[in-house]
């Protein structure tokens, strides 16, 4: 079955590529080499090598790619974000605390620019909005209080 070979060959590549990378950093370091500009390297070159992939015919590349491309853009510039932030202050815990208000951030951008990507969770309610307010309310009060 086709199915079966990928739930075999992911994690073995996954687990072959992390064993790679910690190898690399470790020698990285060994040899005096800023680990933080080799990781950004090595991340960089990888990023580039998945524009040489070929778009299966299959699925379309116009309609589908769109969607894709829009989405890769935003989640990489999320990491960007996350890695410069890291790598200017050096506080991995507040780092990740300010992270965690990420949640906050996504209720109101599904409210305010959901129906420009045909999401309907606008039109449950207001309740619903409330909800899910509270919830990321809760998340940004643990910030606030890891920070008093």
């Amino acid at each position: 079955c086709v199915g079966c070979v990928w739930v075999v060959f992911f994690p073995l590549v996954s687990s072959i590529l992390y064993v790679f990378a910690a190898l690399f950093l470790k020698q990285a370091a060994a040899s005096g080499n800023d680990v933080w500009k080799t990781t950004f390297v090595c991340n960089a070159t990888t990023a580039l090598l998945f524009l040489f992939l070929p778009f299966s015919k299959k699925t379309g590349t116009s309609q589908n790619s769109k969607p894709l491309f829009l989405g890769a853009f935003f989640i990489g510039l999320q990491a960007l974000i996350l890695v410069s932030t890291l790598g200017y202050f050096g506080d991995a815990t507040a780092v990740n605390v300010i992270y965690s208000t990420r949640g906050l951030w996504s209720v109101l951008a599904v409210w305010w620019l959901g129906h420009w990507f045909a999401n309907t969770e606008r039109d449950q309610g207001g309740s619903v909005f409330r909800s899910r307010l509270i919830g990321a309310g809760c998340l940004c009060a643990s910030v606030l209080l890891v920070f008093l």
